[in-house]
C-alpha cells in the first residue's frame, strides 16, 4: 500500500510506526493510528475499517506432528503460542460454538511459548512451533494458500474490529484524508475476502 501511495502521491511523506504498545495519537503528534480491537472511550475520532473473529490456527506440519484438536479443552495439551496482550501473557482463550458470540463461552487455560508478540506468533506458527490465536484479517491469505489450517473450525473467539483513529474531526490534512481513502479501500477488500471465506461451504 505504501508504494501505491507515494507512487500515486509522490509529495507524500510516510513514516510508518508497527508495536503492540498503544500509542498516544494526540500526544505524539500521530496523524492516523490503525488499531486491533475494541476502542476505549477517547475524544478520537474512529472509522471502522473491518471486522472478524480470532481463531485457532497451526500449521499442517504441526498437526501431523501433534494431531488436531478437537474440543477446546484439547488445546491445553498442545503448544500454544502466546504473546503479551495489555501488559500480560494472552494464556486465557475463549471460544464460542458457531458464528455468533453469546454468552460467557468456553475459557481454556492454554500454556507454550511467549513469542512477545502476535505478528511472531503468526511466524512461529507457520515455522509449526504450534496453535496461534489470531485475529482472521491477520492469517486470512496463510489460510487462502494453505500455510496455515483453522483448527476447531465448529468454534471462535472474539470478535476483533479494526479502527483507524484521528486526532480530530474538524481538520483533517489532505495528506491523512489520501492515506485514509487508500486504508478504506484496502480494509474493504479485505473485508469482502474474510465474509467469502467464513461462508459456509
Amino acid at each position: 500500500m505504501a508504494r501505491t501511495l507515494l507512487v500515486a502521491h509522490p509529495g507524500l511523506r510516510l513514516s510508518l510506526h508497527v508495536s503492540d504498545r498503544l500509542h498516544d495519537v494526540r500526544r505524539e503528534s500521530v496523524d492516523i493510528a490503525v488499531r486491533y480491537g475494541t476502542l476505549p472511550d477517547s475524544g478520537l475520532v474512529a472509522r471502522r475499517l473491518c471486522s472478524g473473529p480470532r481463531i485457532a490456527v497451526a500449521s499442517p506440519a504441526y498437526l501431523r506432528r501433534r494431531g488436531t484438536p478437537q474440543t477446546p479443552a484439547d488445546l491445553a495439551g498442545h503448544d500454544c503460542l502466546l504473546w503479551m496482550l495489555g501488559g500480560r501473557a494472552n494464556r486465557d482463550w475463549r471460544f464460542w460454538r458457531g458464528r455468533s458470540v453469546r454468552g460467557e463461552g468456553e475459557p481454556v487455560r492454554v500454556g507454550g511459548a511467549l513469542c512477545g508478540d502476535g505478528s511472531l506468533a503468526r511466524q512461529w506458527a507457520l515455522q509449526g512451533r504450534g496453535i496461534a490465536s489470531k485475529a482472521l484479517c491477520d492469517v486470512l491469505a496463510d489460510l487462502e494458500a494453505g500455510r496455515l489450517v483453522q483448527v476447531l473450525p465448529g468454534h471462535r473467539g472474539d470478535e476483533v474490529p479494526v479502527h483507524a483513529l484521528l486526532p480530530s474531526r474538524e481538520y483533517v490534512p489532505a495528506r491523512v484524508r489520501v492515506v485514509l481513502d487508500q486504508l478504506v479501500e484496502r480494509f474493504a477488500d479485505l473485508q469482502r475476502r474474510m465474509d467469502a471465506w467464513r461462508a459456509p461451504r
